[in-house]
């Protein structure tokens, strides 16, 4: 792939990665382009999966080494992540996240990385959005990408936090508040508009319902995870008998997975109309076209990053204009 340089006249270019799980592998393929491109990225956000790629590039990890970890070694790192150890408030302990995150990235605080970064998450309790500016970059992500009833919530100071995503799917307006002239944004939702011309609003039951056609029903998507990672079917028995709503309370978070799900999409129902906001419409919009993909669709790291970057080629000219 040959492109020409970015050619910058002192604009502070922002980038804006949102959530998608799976799908969120395509934001690997924008940035595998726009580091070809030598488009100087001076603040980043990110949202869940936007979040933790987003951190591996503040961090200094090449998109080509993100690339290796999630096809040639996706076995092991999946391996080490999605572990059923039922927890009270998800499926999975998010904890092996970071201990994954700090194998590749090491113990490194958000304000020592050479590029400003912020990472999303949401407060449980009251549906608020949380900016991480500071702290180890770990935790950050661990919380950004904490999926209700999936991963075990996160405490920090007292706060439960949680899946992003809840509050802020492509966090833009975040980018601009981090100083960032021009901002592109990248959303591997297929159903989440920024055009700012619309809210998306659907009530809870719409939002269900939608779900449920679009990806999977919760237990099928865990059930199908598992099963990638599971070679003796012993761990798939095992989550196939647990599948049922866990009512145990852990000593410090009291939320059973039914809870967290309830919960998660009355947020979500709560700031369906955040992207009216003229300071959430991005200056580029890159979409990769991810509607074929579930959001479990792990095992399909290769296709999804192909899309990203084909995506991200295809609007190079618009991105090369903000100079």
């Amino acid at each position: 792939m040959s492109l020409l340089p970015f050619k910058t006249k002192n604009i502070k270019i922002g980038l804006a990665l949102g959530e998608g799980a799976a799908r969120g592998l395509a934001h690997i393929g924008v940035l595998n382009v726009l580091v070809k491109a030598q488009v100087p990225i001076k603040v980043i956000t990110g949202t869940s999966m936007g979040a933790l790629i987003g951190g591996l590039f503040a961090a200094g990890i090449h998109p080509e080494k993100m690339e290796h970890l999630v096809t040639k070694e996706r076995l092991k790192v999946l391996s080490k992540v999605f572990v059923p150890t039922f927890p009270r408030g998800g499926f999975f302990d998010g904890n092996r996240i970071t201990e994954l995150l700090e194998s590749i990235v090491g113990a490194i605080n958000i304000e020592d990385l050479k590029i400003p970064y912020a990472a999303i998450a949401t407060n449980f309790a009251n549906g608020e959005e949380v900016i991480l500016r500071k702290g180890p970059l770990t935790h950050a992500i661990r919380a950004s990408s904490s999926i209700p009833g999936i991963f075990n919530p996160v405490n920090a100071d007292n706060h439960i936090l949680c899946d992003g995503a809840l509050t802020n799917p492509v966090p833009v307006d975040v980018c601009r508040k981090l100083g960032a002239d021009k901002v592109i944004a990248v959303n591997v939702n297929p159903r989440l508009d920024l055009s700012g011309k619309k809210p998306a609003i659907r009530t809870v039951t719409e939002n269900i319902k939608k779900d449920k056609a679009d990806n999977e029903s919760w237990d099928q998507m865990l059930l199908s995870l598992v099963k990638h990672i599971d070679k003796s079917g012993e761990i798939t028995d095992k989550v196939t008998k647990w599948i049922k709503p866990l009512a145990k309370e852990h000593p410090k978070i009291s939320i059973g997975i039914i809870d967290a799900i309830t919960q998660a999409f009355s947020i979500m129902y709560a700031q369906s109309v955040n992207y009216t906001n003229k300071s959430c419409v991005p200056d580029v919009l890159l979409q990769p076209d991810t509607k074929n993909f579930y959001l479990m669709d792990f095992d399909k790291a290769e296709e999804l990053i192909e899309i990203g970057q084909n995506c991200a080629l295809a609007q190079i000219k618009n991105i090369i204009k903000m100079s």
